[in-house]
């Protein structure tokens, strides 16, 4: 299965993830007690930016992300923040770390580039949940590498939530989520899933590498 493919497959799974999840999360979090007044807090969003430029090592990086703020303020938005910021930064050095970006691309005729763009899914009282689209080109490559980020915060606890969070412990929701992503891939792709048939198969089992990405 080609890298394309696969990226295909990886970005068609989280998407189909994002109505239910966001239903399933939002009906959850209601249903437990809310001791804190950060619940009426009033919500909203701005972008921040990062752009970095090296003529020594041939690259390019510019990352676009949003960042929340409240009235009256409330402790969980600066620790969202941070966190958000420490994931951009981790993201960007990751990049500007690797070999190929580094010495090997220093004689390039083109350049790497690091593009992405963050956007809020959803903007809550209890949670924020934001989806990176990246583009990830290295240079003399013949096309950059496209994938998708999630970050999933929730305000009233002030940490990240992972995919296990949103189901009931000890509870098989990997053979659900299997399931569930099989049928509407299947079903997207149309005329075309026969072709697609074992990337599909084997990008929908009921395993948790294959659904880290998630968005609400």
């Amino acid at each position: 299965m080609s890298k394309f493919i696969r990226t295909a497959i990886l970005v068609g799974v989280a998407f189909v993830l994002v109505s239910g999840l966001a239903w399933w999360y939002l009906v959850r979090v209601r249903t437990e007690p809310a001791p804190i007044k950060e619940v009426s807090s009033v919500l909203t969003s701005h972008t921040e930016s990062l752009h970095e430029e090296s003529d020594k090592y041939n690259y390019t990086v510019d990352v676009v992300y949003p960042v929340v703020q409240s009235k009256p303020e409330i402790p969980a938005q600066e620790s969202f923040n941070s966190e958000l910021r420490s994931l951009v930064r981790n993201m960007v050095a990751g990049f500007t770390a690797r070999e190929d970006v580094g010495s090997s691309a220093r004689d390039s005729v083109s350049s790497s580039a690091l593009v992405a763009r963050g956007e809020i899914a959803l903007l809550s009282a209890e949670a924020v949940s934001v989806r990176f689209s990246v583009s990830d080109y290295t240079a003399g490559a013949a096309h950059p590498n496209s994938y998708v980020v999630g970050y999933t915060y929730d305000l009233r606890k002030r940490a990240r939530v992972g995919l296990a969070d949103l189901f009931t412990p000890g509870s098989s929701y990997l053979p659900y989520l299997a399931e569930y992503s099989r049928r509407e891939l299947l079903a997207q792709f149309g005329d075309d899933a026969g072709a697609l048939g074992d990337s599909i198969q084997s990008g929908t089992e009921p395993k948790s590498s294959n659904y880290q990405t998630f968005v609400l």
